[in-house]
């Protein structure tokens, strides 16, 4: 084709904002690709699912892959080399057992140690994580019946990879199958995207393929399955080089089952998995259900790569995600289009209870094993959210999350105290992309030695408004009745003045008036002081009034909004947010107009998130609120993964 019409072609495509995601300029014909709603129609068996055949997964000891090739080995006597990046440094055996309390003093222990020997904390801490992480996926394998081994390699090496293929070819025999689910992804906004982010993202997806393929003998290789993304083909929110490596690898997946006829090839552009993988982050999560995106089950997940598997790789792309992600799929021709999942069966009516426990309180349905509290919450008239905006829209707090979770226990059990929530965690934001009332239904849990176990449920709803399935866990924590455990802190002051603080009114997420109590910082290595001042009135809590409420909410958004700022300025312009209170405990209620002292003490930070413990004092030196394990997590390009 000559230049100057393909140069025309193209910029006529560029002008097109309406047709198809992908197009081929072949002579004088136009030709588009769209997706077909079908299910796996079954070809001839994999030779390579044959007992002792050698298979090679990359990015197969963590996440996803592991998921996959851990059920391929349980269902077929196959020989696995999962490859990874990570060289795993030695643990202690013990250290796979432990709780998350456990874990934090590990960590504490590794930082230190590194730190003392002049070695980076960070990277330290990360190799033991990731260590730990591929022996309890060992473990879980062996536990499976699975003959399964791990090999360090660079895939971005073409010697590392040829020597890697060398001693497994050895030892094993010639290796017959791939499963590529090796990659790297940063987002962040394009003209933040760097030379080194790209090739940092291209090289474990797609060059180390392209070495991989180039090492291992062609006469015996008989299937490979890469492991890219919807964003390959329909784009993703500061994906532009994730996207390219993904379309890239469907590339050369395509390329290689053409030029190869007897290999079976095909490329999974999987949807954004639950539970595990690059999406399930916390900050990934924030970001795609502002969108309305459900995230797949593990389980269905697993299934359908081995649905393809076991019909022996059909197609050279399947496409894995929500029809309304697709609105222009098809049927393939004489193929049944596959079912429309149907919605979950809501649970039956319960008698309702009337209960003035609570402002924010609608209705309590007493049940056999639970009680549902419900909250309907109104973007243009509650002060919580019209004065807590992301990019212009309302968003719940953190913090009204938190109350709302207690508000639903004093209601369900008649006005009882609460003064500890533990184990806080926001699974989901709840957004208002519209100006219409969303119901939160919060599910109390029975009274047990260890707490009263709480669960917000509500709709995933997509940007116009429009829900999108069933209801959902957003927030969940454990609240322990009665008096809080006593909080033994004395207040220390700051060394020196502090610093003015100005809230942003252009901010991405902006917070208004009633919220913004934090006056001023002082900030050292040790964390800092922040300085507050009570609402008078009812504040956040109008139009309704604060009458049972429990969390001194406008002061705790003030505490975060420090701890936030120190992420920002001294560790590196690190934009967070809040996800996970270990502990929360409220001793008592500030005066309209005090004057408070927040100490911010800094614990630990790696690359997904940052812990701190705030303890805010009144004007008097009592103990209003202590926030034990404070979790931050980075938003954005701040965090890439590498599996």
């Amino acid at each position: 084709m000559p230049a100057a019409t393909l140069a025309a072609g193209v910029l006529a495509e560029m002008r097109d904002g309406v047709g198809p995601v992908e197009v081929g300029l072949d002579g004088g014909r136009r030709l588009g690709v769209v997706a077909c709603a079908a299910p796996a129609e079954p070809t001839r068996r994999l030779a390579a699912l044959e007992k002792g055949s050698v298979w090679i997964a990359t990015g197969g000891a963590r996440g996803v892959t592991a998921a996959c090739c851990r059920e391929l080995g349980r269902r077929y006597p196959v020989r696995l080399v999962l490859l990874g990046s990570t060289h795993p440094v030695g643990i202690d055996p013990a250290w796979l057992a432990l709780d998350e309390a456990g874990l934090r003093d590990l960590k504490g222990r590794v930082m230190l140690e590194a730190k003392q020997r002049g070695a980076d904390p960070r990277a330290a801490w990360r190799a033991v994580e990731k260590s730990r992480e591929i022996e309890a996926s060992l473990i879980a394998f062996r536990a499976a019946g699975v003959d399964a081994r791990y090999e360090a390699c660079d895939l971005a090496d073409a010697a590392a990879v040829r020597a890697v293929v060398q001693r497994v070819e050895r030892d094993l025999g010639p290796v017959r199958g791939i499963v590529h689910g090796a990659g790297f992804e940063a987002a962040c906004r394009f003209e933040k995207k760097t030379r080194e982010g790209l090739l940092a993202t291209l090289a474990p997806k797609c060059v180390g393929l392209e070495h991989l393929l180039a090492a291992l003998d062609p006469t015996t290789l008989e299937a490979v399955v890469g492991f890219g993304s919807t964003s390959g083909r329909l784009g993703g929110h500061g994906q532009a080089d994730y996207s390219l490596a993904n379309d890239l690898l469907a590339k050369i997946v395509g390329s290689l089952r053409r030029s190869r006829p007897g290999l079976r090839a095909t490329v999974f552009h999987w949807h954004a998995w639950d539970e595990v993988g690059m999406a399930s982050r916390p900050e990934s999560r924030f970001v795609l259900e502002q969108f309305g995106l459900r995230f797949m089950p593990l389980a269905e997940g697993v299934r359908r790569f081995m649905d393809e598997i076991e019909a022996g790789l059909p197609d050279a792309e399947v496409l894995v995600t929500e029809p309304a992600l697709c609105p222009d799929a098809v049927p393939a021709t004489g193929r049944p289009a596959a079912p429309t999942p149907q919605p979950a069966v809501n649970p039956p009516a319960a008698a309702v209870v009337a209960t003035e426990v609570g402002s924010l309180v609608e209705r309590v349905e007493s049940r056999p094993d639970a009680t549902w509290v419900s909250f309907r919450l109104d973007p243009t008239s509650d002060r919580f959210l019209i004065d807590h905006l992301q990019y212009g829209r309302p968003l719940l707090p953190a913090v009204m999350g938190a109350e709302l979770l207690v508000q639903a226990v004093r209601a369900a059990s008649g006005g009882i105290e609460v003064g500890e929530l533990r184990d806080f965690v926001v699974e989901r934001p709840i957004a208002f992309p519209v100006d219409a009332p969303r119901e939160v239904r919060v599910e109390v849990g029975p009274v047990t030695s260890a707490g009263i176990e709480t669960r917000g449920w509500t709709a995933i709803v997509a940007g116009d408004g429009r829900t999108a399935g069933e209801d959902r866990v957003h927030v969940h924590g454990r609240i322990v009745p009665g008096a809080p455990e006593r909080i033994d802190a004395v207040l220390e002051q700051p060394p020196f003045p502090f610093n003015p603080m100005y809230y942003q009114e252009d901010a991405p997420l902006r917070h208004g008036p009633s919220f913004r109590t934090l006056d001023g910082l002082f900030l050292d290595r040790s964390g800092g002081w922040g300085r507050l001042v009570s609402q008078h009135g009812d504040g956040v809590a109008l139009p309704r009034g604060s009458k049972g409420w429990t969390i001194p909410v406008g002061l705790l958004d003030g505490c975060i909004v420090a701890c936030a700022v120190y992420s920002y300025i001294l560790c590196g312009r690190r934009v967070e947010i809040p996800v996970q209170f270990e502990r929360l405990r409220v001793a008592a209620q500030p005066r309209g107009g005090e004057k408070c002292i927040a100490r911010l003490f800094f614990r630990s930070q790696d690359v997904r998130e940052t812990v701190y413990d705030v303890v805010l004092h009144g004007d008097d030196g009592r103990v209003i609120l202590a926030v034990d394990g404070l979790h931050l997590a980075v938003v954005g390009g701040e965090r890439g993964r590498v599996s």
